[in-house]
This record gives structure tokens, sequence and C-alpha cells, in this order.
């Protein structure tokens, strides 16, 4: 017997060791002092210096200003050094991304010379004289936004997207020029009105193929195949597809054989190699390079209002069969089935070899990407918002995977507002000393109710930037700069690393527990929180309901986290049941 005790405490021992070895690398926000600003100096990390001044400015009343004025100056004279160094090598995507950080905190002024519309068309103009123009007009539509371009900068614009046969673009500036009463010619406008028809819109299309060898079913082998869809979006043979149609071709973890090809409508018999060029996980896009010149390209014109009911079509190849064309509507607009943002449903028909398609509307308006073949949703067809691919675009031709920037907490949206009720350890906002319970009420000086609205947000911001955030915790409002950091590919395996079970279980399930019994090698708990519309709530769990836990585990290969509970429900006269709770490991609350 004393052996058995024996095993069990040392059983405990290394428990204990093993949830300190997690948290040991994490040095509490409250301890973070000008010697660790200092390293992160010498790091090269400015903006996360810049984050822990503002920290320190805001709680800790230990620390002479004087010291942390003088560090702050240092910070920015370097910053500006950056920016010049930038601006000399005609580097503007990081000058510009440094001029919204500025920007963002109330700094610009240390760059007079400079404003963001200035450096958009410094943007577009490089752009204009490469290979991937379409990245030239993303952001001669982002000019657009700015309420005061002049006659000149409009003309500028309207004559490249002439060059490029680009209507949509051209709508959208004729729209502004004319709001400005700015002359607009004729040739113009009756480019832009030119109807495209459905035959040539299918030439800008083609099937997707992977050859992925040959595998064993049965005890015969057969030709393993993926098929999708695509098309082009840039004159130089960039097209777009779904993300998991060519997942064998960047997944690391695929050790197989994989070809890619594309074959084009107009001759399904030619095999072409193409090449990924970028690619998003998160909103399974990716970006492909072919060597040849499309015969129709599709170009988007910002973002386009879509409503449920509204007339669209899909273009594509299910199940092979090139050059398919499909309609229906839109069924609904906020299906919330992926990590960021949400995506259309359609009643349009598609299937397998339809994914990586454009879903078009009435006015041959680019809305969207179809896919299709979603195992969790069997029978039931979607598609990827444009608004959402438009945000990522420029990013998808710097080659590799694109990441995305986040504050490293989960939300809940309720009454109060944003309710922060989870804090990833060592993640931005558990650096800036925000805490569950706390509500977020703006960024950049914006108010947002929605977590969508609020990931759309943050999308306009790269990692490393700086943003201004406010929130209120009890009855005070506080208001601090925030260095936003890489958002891991799936943030609950992040927590699972850095956190205990207990507290990744709230974003995980909706549901706060707390210990009130340990006995031998099991602990009693009592729920105290259950977030509405959350699993916990929709499996009839209620606060004060005890329970223990009986098995947790988490299948990274099929990505979800499983709890079984031997509890007590409340709602159902306290009679004991087991009860299993399962989500998938992408959750949609994090940002």
């Amino acid at each position: 017997m004393k052996y058995m005790w024996l095993s069990f405490s040392i059983l405990l021992l290394f428990s204990c060791v093993t949830q300190e070895e997690q948290l040991k690398d994490i040095k509490p926000i409250s301890e973070v002092y000008i010697a660790d600003i200092e390293q992160l100096l010498s790091d090269g990390s400015y903006m996360k210096a810049i984050q822990d001044i503002s920290y320190l400015e805001r709680e800790n009343r230990s620390i002479e200003p004087g010291t942390l004025k003088e560090l702050e100056t240092r910070l920015f004279l370097t910053l500006l050094e950056k920016f010049t160094e930038f601006i000399a090598d005609s580097n503007f995507n990081d000058a510009y991304r440094l001029y919204m950080s500025l920007f963002n905190i109330g700094k610009a002024r240390l760059l007079p010379e400079w404003s963001e519309k200035k450096l958009i068309f410094s943007l577009a103009r490089m752009y204009s004289t490469g290979t991937n123009r379409s990245v030239a007009m993303y952001y001669y539509l982002k000019a657009l936004e700015n309420s005061d371009l002049t006659k000149e900068e409009c003309t500028e614009m309207l004559d490249f997207a002439s060059q490029l046969s680009s209507k949509p673009a051209l709508r959208l500036i004729i729209n502004y020029m004319d709001e400005k009463n700015y002359t607009v010619g004729d040739n113009y406008r009756d480019q832009a009105q030119q109807k495209s028809t459905k035959a040539a819109m299918m030439r800008g299309t083609a099937i997707i193929w992977i050859d992925k060898g040959i595998k064993i079913e049965k005890g015969y082998g057969i030709p393993d195949r993926v098929m999708g869809s695509g098309f082009f979006v840039d004159k130089s043979g960039y097209m777009l597809t779904n993300h998991h149609v060519i997942e064998s071709e960047v997944d690391p973890k695929y050790e197989g054989f994989s070809r890619l090809y594309v074959r084009l409508s107009k001759n399904v018999d030619e095999k072409i190699p193409a090449k990924v060029i970028g690619y998003d996980r998160v909103f399974d896009i990716a970006l492909l390079k072919l060597s040849i010149t499309p015969d129709y390209v599709f170009y988007s014109g910002g973002n386009v209002a879509v409503e449920p009911g509204e007339k669209v079509v899909a273009i594509g190849a299910p199940l092979g069969l090139e050059n398919t064309l499909t309609s229906g509507i839109v069924s609904n607009l906020s299906r919330r089935f992926i990590q960021i943002g949400d995506v259309m449903q359609i009643d349009a028909p598609v299937n397998p070899g339809n994914s990586g398609g454009p879903l078009l509307n009435e006015n041959d308006d680019l809305l969207g990407v179809v896919f299709a073949g979603l195992a969790t949703f069997e029978g039931l067809n979607f598609a990827i918002p444009y608004n959402w691919v438009n945000k990522i675009y420029p990013r998808l031709f710097e080659e590799g995977e694109i990441t995305h920037s986040w504050l490293g907490l989960a939300l809940d949206e309720n009454e109060s507002g944003l309710e922060v009720i989870y804090t990833i350890p060592g993640e931005p906002a558990w650096r800036a000393g925000i805490k569950p319970g706390d509500i977020i009420k703006e960024l950049n000086g914006h108010t947002y109710t929605s977590i969508r609205d609020f990931q759309e947000a943050l999308l306009n911001y790269q990692h490393d930037s700086l943003v201004k955030l406010s929130w209120s915790g009890g009855d005070k409002t506080k208001e601090g700069i925030i260095c936003l950091t890489k958002r891991p590919s799936i943030p609950i395996e992040l927590a699972l690393k850095k956190d205990t079970r207990n507290n990744v279980i709230v974003p995980l399930f909706g549901m706060e527990i707390k210990a009130v019994k340990n006995f031998l090698w099991e602990t009693e708990y009592i729920v105290t929180r259950v977030y509405q519309g959350s699993i916990a709530d929709n499996s009839g769990i209620s606060e004060n309901d005890p329970l223990s836990i009986k098995k947790w585990f988490i299948d990274t290969e099929n990505r979800v986290a499983v709890l079984q509970v031997f509890i007590k429900k409340k709602n159902a006269g306290f009679f004991e049941s087991i009860v299993q709770l399962a989500t998938y490991l992408e959750t949609d609350n994090f940002i």
C-alpha cells in the first residue's frame, strides 16, 4: 500500500512540474521593467518595446516619467530612420506599414511630408510597371477611400483601369469622379458599360489538376487525383483557387507524390504546369502562376454589396466537367464556418470540382470564390466572399503562407459589448494587462459590436504593427498601444501549450469551472458561468451545476477537442448523467 501512495505522490509531482514547464517562460507583465525594454531595443523588436512603454506609463507609477520619455524618444528616432531607409530603397510596403502604425497611435506628425494617400499612390505606381499589375489596380481602388483625390489623380487611375480593361474598376472610378463633378470622357464610359459574354468568362477559368500518383484500395492500384477550378486575376498568368485543392503542394507534412497542372477551358487535353505562389489556410485561398497570357481576366471592383435572395452564377468544372455554368441565389451571408469572418451560403448547384471557381452576380461583379465538398456540412454550398479576398490580395503575391495579426484574446458578444473571456499568456492582450471580464471599447478610435467586424478591422494591419486599443474593467476605462503579433494557424493549440486545461475550456466550450474538492485522482468542479449560445449552453449545462471531468483529449489530426464530464444538471433535477462535449479546434471567437 505504501508503494502505491509513493507512486501516486510521484505522479502528482511530475504533473505539477509539467504544468510549471508550460508557464515558466512566460513572465508576468507586472515584472516588465526598463531592462526588458532595453533588451527589446537591442533585438530590434521596436513595436513590442513601444507597447511595453505604454504599459509602464499606464500602470507602473514607480518608474520615473523622464526615463520612459528618453526611451520613447530613442525608439521613435530609430523608427524614423527605418522609414527613411524604406523610402530610399523604394520599399513602399514596409514604409506604408510603419506609417500606419505611427498614424494609429497619433504620431504621423513625425512624418509631415507623407500621408496615407501619398504612400498608396506610391505603391500603385510601383506595381503598375511590374508583372502583377492587378496589385496596382488594387491600390488605386484603395485610394478611392480617400475623399480628396484630385482630378489628375483620378485620371491617372482611369487611364490605368482602361489599359487593363478592368470594367468594374472603371465603373467605380467614374462614379467617384461624377460625385466630384470631374469630367469623364465618353470613351471611358463606353468601355465601362461593355458586357462580357459568359463564353468569354469561361475562357478565364480552368481545371486545377493535382496528380498524387497511385493509391491502393482493396488491393487495387487506382489513380489518386484531386480536381478543382480556378480563374485568372492577372494578365501575367496568375490564377486564384482554393487552398484545399492544392494543399498537398504546400503541406510540409505531406510526403507523397504531388504534381500540379492546369487545363484551360479552351483546350482541356493540354496539361500546363503551374506553381503555387501564395496561400491562406484561414480563408482557403491560393494563388497560382502559369507561364501563359490568359484570354480573359476577372477583375475585382472592390467590395460589392450582396443581399440574400440575389441571383448568382458559378463557373467551374464540377466532377471535371469543364465549362459548366450554374445559377442560383444567395441563401445566407453570415455562416461562421471559418476562424475569421464568414462565408456565403448559396443554392447554386456546385459539386467537388467547382471548388475555386468564381461566383458572380447579374452585373458580372466578382462576389466570391466557390468552395464545395465541405465534409462537415454535406449538401450545402458556400463561397468565400471576395470582400475577404480583397483584404489579403496583395500579400498573395509575396509568396508562401499568409499569416494574420492578432491580439491573442477570445471574445463573447453579449449585452455588455465585446467581453474578453480569455487571454493567452504572453500574447499582446495579456502583455497589455487585459483580463477576462474586460469590455473592448475601441480600436483606433472606432467602435465594434461584433467579433466578425473586429476581425475584419484587424485584417488591415499585419503583425508587428501598432494599434491603439481602449477597454474597460469595472468602473475604469483604459487606453494603450498594442503591438499586434503573428496569429497562429490554430489559436487553441497555442493556448494549450501556454496555459492550463481548465482555462482553455472557456474559449473552447463556453463555460467557466471552479475546483471545489480534490480526492485522490479526481477533482470535483462547479460551473461558475455558461456563455449564451456556446456548446456548453446548447448542451443544457447551467451555472452552479456540479461536475467532474472523466475524459479530455485533443485530436490534432482531425482538429477536434473532446470533453467528457459526469454532471448533475440543475435543469434536469440534478439527475446524474455523462455529457460529451466536442468542438473543432478552429474556433471563431479569437482576435
